[in-house]
């Protein structure tokens, strides 16, 4: 992951405690930018684990490195920061532990870094500025606004310039035709990553496909007229399963729910975790042999394809299809259905009710 913003920049200010009464404050930065997120990013790592008492855990740490010649006698230590040009190296999940991504662990250009003394002050006043801040940040700080009501603001004003123009009797058409070929784009690019080996994407692609497959139905068949002219921001497709689906969709999604063997996990909310970087042990440890990639492919592919064409056919019975689109929903129905028959006809194929986990 990369870190960005004010708190990477305050946790790269670094402090020389001196022999004497003193204490000099020293301001480290990326030369032409007094923040990490401008010209380059701190790269750090990203955990979410459950601890021994149940609760879901999300931790995040900084990766250090030896001092450049900025940081030498400030530190023993700086943060990896990283340019701009190795992000995709980074971010890419494909490369975990390779010499590539290896290489970037190294302390960054001193001569692209800016070093500045801002004040020294003994304790005395360091401990009455440092009450003046506290209580002046406590005082003019905004409140803050929860994520869930920021993007349904974010979405209401989208709705605005797009979805208000549609004629009300069509709103919910779009809006399910809109999840189609977002469905679509991304069942393509399951199969991109199967054709290139790439197997880690799979539990983020399948994820967003179900998703995707849940909203659409639920636009098309259970949300009323207000709810499909507003955001969604605010609700998950595990809720949506459990709460607004009828018995027959219900039944297409009851595998997300489905526990790993040996433990509390569930399919969807731990093993399709959206962090590829958090879960990479997760899911590597479900391709470390033949046998254990076959189930894993068979197991997303299924999946993947059952959804797809559930929500298709519900958007085709619905007859709110437009024309011109009716064409693609029925060839993107048959090519799901022809890689379903392609797996339960398969002699490798052991049922969708196999565990993952030995």
């Amino acid at each position: 992951m990369l870190l960005q913003g004010e708190g990477v920049a305050a946790l790269a200010d670094a402090q020389l405690r001196l022999p004497r009464r003193n204490r000099l404050s020293i301001r480290i930065a990326v030369a032409r930018a007094h923040k990490f997120n401008v010209d380059a990013d701190a790269a750090g790592i990203w955990e979410n684990w459950r601890a021994p008492a149940g609760s879901l855990l999300e931790t995040v740490s900084i990766l250090t490195t030896s001092p450049n010649k900025a940081m030498e006698g400030v530190h023993d230590r700086m943060p990896v920061i990283l340019p701009p040009t190795s992000y995709e190296l980074w971010l890419d999940p494909a490369m975990p532990f390779s010499p590539a991504v290896n290489a970037l662990l190294q302390p960054f250009d001193a001569a692209q870094m800016q070093r500045r003394q801002v004040m020294e002050i003994d304790p005395l006043r360091e401990r009455t500025l440092s009450a003046i801040i506290q209580t002046v940040t406590t005082k003019r700080t905004a409140p803050q606004v929860p994520a869930a009501h920021r993007k349904r603001n974010r979405d209401r004003r989208v709705a605005a310039l797009s979805l208000d123009l549609v004629p009300a009797e069509n709103q919910r058409a779009i809006r399910a035709l809109n999840q189609a070929l977002l469905a679509g784009e991304l069942h393509d690019a399951m199969a991109l990553c199967l054709q290139s080996n790439l197997l880690m994407p799979l539990a983020a692609l399948l994820r967003s496909l179900i998703d995707t497959s849940v909203l659409g139905i639920w636009l098309l068949k259970y949300a009323t007229d207000e709810e499909v002219r507003d955001s969604v921001a605010h609700v998950s497709a595990v809720d949506m399963v459990q709460r607004s689906f009828g018995p027959e969709d219900r039944s297409i999604f009851a595998f997300i729910f489905q526990p790993v063997k040996g433990t509390d996990h569930e399919f969807y909310r731990d093993v399709l975790h959206p962090s590829i970087h958090g879960d990479a042990l997760h899911i590597a440890m479900r391709v470390r042999d033949q046998a254990s990639k076959r189930t894993w492919v068979h197991k997303c592919l299924f999946h993947a394809n059952h959804v797809y064409v559930h929500m298709l056919l519900q958007f085709a019975k619905s007859g709110k299809v437009p024309q011109e689109f009716q064409d693609y929903i029925r060839e993107e129905s048959a090519k799901a259905i022809r890689v379903i028959s392609a797996l339960l006809e398969h002699p490798d194929w052991k049922g969708t009710d196999e565990q993952l986990s030995e």
